[in-house]
């Protein structure tokens, strides 16, 4: 969804207290969810649930955000899903956020608007002298005029009508025709750049596309653009070229660590430090494993670096196969290693690392994967 200002995809689970029920028994059931009041941070859902009967003993199930579909938000990966809806119309989290849209005005639009106002300041302030000076000539010389005739009776003729001859007569300051003359014009600039053959892409057969004819003149004015992060005006290509593990660097001269002689020996050799590196790159992520039914294995990942890092594991022979629910599948040399995923501390700007708590399903050891800035990182290995 693109509530929050980005695309990419966004992982859900079901809570714990709902895997392994069959539709059957979803018909069945009935439970209480306990939720907040509404509010529109899309970031947290703090909630309880609990079904009856009780499938997994008679705790209450915490819900996160992890575990909600927002308005407006596109389901991937799964044809279906059953859900149950918490919030409607405007105590949605999309419907508290929602805001009146300001109206988009180009910098002609603004300056005509400006003129526009003054020229009908200008034309009132002449309505006003020549209404006054019509009523003191009616009042001196009209009378003098055998082709003028005045109402006299009526007393409002002398306030109203009189100015109101010169509002008319004056109406013409204010061009009504530059208005649709523009609107024309402007239609033509999104003609132009629909038609524009040097901004039309090759690679994704995507011609240019005026969306809004109402600002294109703006894009002959913009000096400075400012973005916020990268890949807004440019396209972002995670590619794996070096590593450094145990204080040995991987990565021959082309800067490619997926072909050097050296990191595949030690893959093949089971080094310890080799393959607990690759580990970390396979399992301390969000990335969604999808299996085709020819057995081929892709990645759904909310981010290119997680999804760089899990294929660089992939071809390193740590392939991560399968995460369901709490539970990671990888293979490596013919081996079947299973792993519950405990908690996962995602990504925060003020932590600068993301973490994963998972068990090994064979040992039962517990471990920490943590990955992220060099500045996070390093003073916790050390």
């Amino acid at each position: 969804a693109a509530l929050d200002g980005e695309i990419d995809l966004k992982t859900r689970v079901i809570p714990t207290t709902c895997i392994g029920l069959d539709s059957e028994q979803l018909h069945k059931i009935k439970g209480v969810i306990e939720c907040p009041i509404p509010d529109k941070d899309i970031r947290r859902f703090d909630a309880n649930i609990r079904l009856f009967p009780p499938f997994i003993d008679n705790d209450i199930c915490p819900l996160t955000i992890n575990n909600t579909l927002l308005q407006s938000c596109y389901l991937r990966n799964t044809e279906w899903a059953c859900g149950v809806a918490v919030y409607t119309g405007n105590e949605t989290k999309l419907g508290m956020s929602r805001g009146v849209p300001e109206p988009k005005l180009t910098a002609m639009d603004a300056m005509i608007d400006k003129l526009t106002g003054a020229i009908f300041l200008f034309q009132l302030a002449v309505v006003v002298v020549l209404g006054s000076a019509g009523n003191v000539w009616k009042d001196t010389e009209a009378r003098k005029q055998w082709y003028v005739k005045y109402d006299d009776d009526e007393p409002w003729y002398q306030i109203l009508v009189i100015p109101l001859r010169f509002e008319l007569l004056c109406s013409i300051m204010i061009p009504i025709s530059i208005k649709v003359s523009l609107d024309f014009v402007k239609s033509m600039y999104a003609k132009f750049i629909d038609w524009d053959e040097e901004i039309y892409d090759q690679e994704t057969d995507t011609p240019a596309h005026a969306a809004n004819t109402a600002i294109s003149e703006d894009l002959g004015q913009v000096e400075y653009i400012l973005t916020d992060k990268t890949g807004t005006l440019t396209e972002n290509k995670m590619i794996f070229r070096r590593c450094c593990i145990a204080g040995t660097l991987y990565g021959n001269e082309s800067g490619d660590a997926l072909k050097d002689i050296e990191l595949l020996n030690a893959v093949a050799d089971n080094s310890p430090h080799v393959i607990k590196f690759l580990t970390v790159m396979a399992l301390c992520n969000t990335v969604i494993p999808i299996k085709s039914p020819s057995g081929t294995i892709s990645y759904k990942a909310q981010s290119q670096d997680e999804d760089a890092l899990v294929n660089a594991a992939s071809n390193l022979h740590v392939v991560l196969v399968s995460k369901n629910g709490n539970n990671a599948e990888i293979h490596f040399n013919r081996r079947v290693i299973q792993y519950e995923i405990l908690d996962i501390l995602e990504f925060t700007s003020d932590r600068k690392r993301m973490s994963i708590v998972i068990s090994d399903s064979q040992s039962g050891k517990i471990f920490l994967l943590s990955k992220g800035a060099d500045e996070a990182i390093l003073p916790l290995a050390y």
